[in-house]
C-alpha cells in the first residue's frame, strides 16, 4: 500500500500521540528522505535511528517532530501490542459477533455508524474514541443503512467495544509488482541483503536504545509488519540473531557474566 494512496491520512496510537503525531496527519519524510509505505516507519525510527518525522497535520499545518533514543524505545516496546501508525479510513460494519452487544442491537454486515449519542463520527478513530469515552454505558448509535438513517440503543463494554470488525468504506491503492526471472532473483537477494543488515543493526539498537534488549517481541512484530504472512522459519532465524545479542549485551554490560564466563574450568581435566 504506497504512502500516498493513504488520502485521509494516518491513525495514531497513544505513543504516536505522546511524540506530537494526530490523527489525519500526513507522514510526508523521515530525515527528511520521502516515506514510501506507512508499514516502514516504525522499521526506520527505530532500526535505521532516525531523528525527525516530517509531515502536515491535518489542518494544513507542517510538522518536524524530533525523536530521541528514549522515543524509539518506547515505541519498540509499545509494538508488541498496538500499531505505532495505521491508515485512517471510514468504517463500516464487517462482522457481527452474535454473542455481543452489536447483535442485541440489531447491527447488521455494511451498517456505518455516524453518531454515538448523537455526536457526529466519520473516521474509524472517532468511532473507537466515542465508544471508550463511554465505556460501560447504554448509547444510541446513529446508523446509515443503505438509504436510510436508523437509531438504536447498545450497551458498550468496559472495555469500550460493542462487538463488530470494521470494513471498510473508502478503498486503498494496492500496489502490485511482477517481477519476470531474473528480476524476481534481484529483488530476492535485495530483501535478503537487507534481512541481514536489520538483523546486525539489532546489536547497534541493543547497545544504544534503552532496555531494547527486553523488547524481543517488539522487534520481531515490527519486521513482521513488512511481511503479510507469518513465518516461523524467520521468526526462529530472527529470534536466534536476537538471543546473540542479547548475549553481546550482558557481556559487555554485566560485570557478573564477565566473572562466570572468566572463571568457567576449561574442558579436558577428567572426572574428579
Amino acid at each position: 500500500m504506497p504512502n500516498t494512496s493513504l488520502k485521509e491520512g494516518v491513525m495514531v496510537d497513544s505513543v504516536a500521540y505522546n511524540l506530537g503525531l494526530r490523527n489525519g496527519d500526513h507522514i510526508i519524510a523521515l530525515d527528511n528522505k520521502i516515506v514510501t509505505a506507512l508499514n516502514r516507519v516504525p522499521v526506520e525510527i527505530v532500526m535505521n535511528g532516525v531523528e525527525h518525522i516530517q509531515g502536515v497535520h491535518s489542518n494544513g499545518q507542517k510538522f518536524d517532530l524530533a525523536i530521541t533514543d528514549k522515543d524509539r524505545a518506547v515505541i519498540l516496546k509499545s509494538l508488541k501490542h498496538a500499531k505505532f501508525l495505521e491508515p485512517r479510513f471510514i468504517a463500516n460494519v464487517g462482522y457481527v459477533d452474535s454473542t455481543m452487544f452489536a447483535a442485541t442491537a440489531k447491527l447488521q454486515k455494511k451498517d456505518q455508524i455516524i453518531a454515538v449519542n448523537d455526536k457526529n463520527v466519520l473516521y474509524y478513530d472517532e468511532l473507537r474514541t466515542q465508544l471508550r469515552e463511554n465505556a460501560g454505558k447504554l448509547v444510541v448509535l446513529t446508523l446509515l443503512r443503505g438509504n436510510d438513517t436508523v437509531r438504536t440503543k447498545c450497551n458498550v463494554t468496559t472495555n469500550g467495544t460493542i462487538g463488530f470488525n470494521p470494513g471498510f468504506v473508502n478503498k486503498f491503492e494496492i500496489k502490485e509488482t511482477n517481477y519476470n526471472l531474473f528480476q524476481a532473483f534481484v529483488q530476492g537477494f535485495s530483501d535478503g541483503m537487507e534481512l541481514i543488515v536489520l538483523q546486525a543493526k539489532q546489536f547497534v539498537v541493543i547497545f544504544t536504545v534503552p532496555e531494547a534488549h527486553k523488547q524481543v517481541g517488539g522487534f520481531y512484530t515490527m519486521v513482521q509488519q513488512m511481511s503479510p504472512a507469518w513465518d516461523w522459519y524467520a521468526f526462529w532465524r530472527f529470534t536466534a540473531f536476537f538471543i546473540i545479542g542479547i548475549g553481546f549485551h550482558e557481556f559487555f554490560t554485566n560485570t557478573n557474566v564477565r566473572w562466570r564466563l572468566y572463571h568457567v574450568h576449561p574442558l579436558g581435566n577428567g572426572y574428579r
